[in-house]
């Protein structure tokens, strides 16, 4: 369907199999974050890891808006 906004854009929307196949990537996606980001890592550098992403968040976000 066309955007009404803007007629460059489609706007879309999973089929229920769509929704099915992303749930599971999403599942899959997540127990890979986990055993090769989230396990090796001791907690002192989880917090670093994740301090050190949600800072480069924060910078594309501003540099996006």
């Amino acid at each position: 369907m066309a955007s009404p906004g803007d007629r460059r854009v489609a706007l879309v929307e999973p089929t229920a199999e769509g929704r099915t196949a992303f749930l599971r990537a999403a599942g899959v996606h997540a127990r890979v974050v986990e055993e090769f980001f989230v396990r090796p890592l001791a907690a002192d550098d989880y917090t670093r890891l994740t301090g050190a992403l949600a800072e480069i968040d924060r910078a594309l976000r501003e540099e996006a808006g």
